[in-house]
């Protein structure tokens, strides 16, 4: 089974957690991880993944059970997120060959701008990685608590530690809480990082002021498969942005001080 869940797309862990619960029907990661024998935070990686995809859901419970949907269902949302795929890939097409004559132009500022629409959490994912690898110079990312999860649960975090070791500098402004402080950790190893109060404000990635990504609040659009994201490299709004970028980053508490306090506060 695992062989060919794996033809639809699902990696080689997603396939061994989804065939286990397909077999189950229902279970918690612990029991997932000792049945496949996966370390326990890849396995959480791969559960999450599942959930994004639409594929798993979870219960209320505490600690919380992965329940799988049926397999002719997430079959069916396999084919179409092929569909949605090709649309996504003959996209990509046009950027490279966009990039492809900016590059070889002698004067690149002259190209024009540019606007996509990037649909799904999966497939957001997978462009602001190509993205982050993408980078020279510096990335500017700001996100909320809960963004700052989902970019270590989607394995983003990995993309930007490896930038950093070329040499890209990273800052990084999110708010930093108890239920983060382990991402914030993890990101104080590769990243320059900043807190800012809660907030609703969509999160974003900019790449060596040269392409900007916005992400609506997931508040806004809380379903995986209606997430969406805007994608542009127009000068005049990533202009704006950085400098809204750089005004917050001014203004917010350094995040090791942030990450002080916080565990100054923590009940024990």
């Amino acid at each position: 089974m695992v062989n060919h869940l794996t033809g639809f797309g699902l990696s080689s862990k997603e396939a061994q957690v989804y065939a286990v619960l397909l077999k189950l029907n229902s279970a918690k990661a612990s029991e997932i991880s000792s049945i496949i024998r996966l370390d326990r935070l890849e396995t959480y990686r791969a559960l999450q993944k599942l959930v994004d995809a639409g594929l798993v859901e979870t219960s209320m419970d505490r600690p919380k059970r992965y329940i799988a949907l049926s397999l002719e269902k997430s079959l069916d949302q396999f084919i179409e997120e092929s569909k949605t795929r090709t649309a996504e890939l003959v996209e990509k097409k046009v950027r490279l060959l966009q990039e492809l004559r900016r590059i070889t132009v002698e004067h690149p500022e002259v190209s024009a701008s540019t606007f996509t629409i990037i649909h799904g959490r999966r497939s957001i994912h997978e462009y602001a990685s190509e993205l982050i690898k993408s980078a020279q110079k510096e990335i500017c990312a700001m996100t909320t608590w809960i963004g700052l999860l989902r970019t270590m649960n989607s394995g983003i975090d990995d993309v930007y530690e490896r930038s950093a070791k070329r040499g890209v500098r990273i800052r990084t402004i999110c708010e930093i809480n108890e239920k983060n402080i382990k991402a914030a950790k993890r990101f104080l190893g590769f990243s320059e990082l900043r807190h800012v109060p809660a907030q609703d404000s969509s999160r974003l990635v900019i790449v060596d002021d040269r392409e900007l990504v916005i992400i609506p609040n997931p508040r806004v659009t809380p379903e995986a498969s209606k997430e969406i994201c805007l994608w542009t490299n127009n000068h005049e709004l990533l202009r704006i942005v950085k400098k809204y970028f750089d005004a917050s980053w001014s203004a917010a508490i350094d995040g090791l001080t942030m990450i002080k306090r916080v565990e100054k506060n923590k009940p024990t």
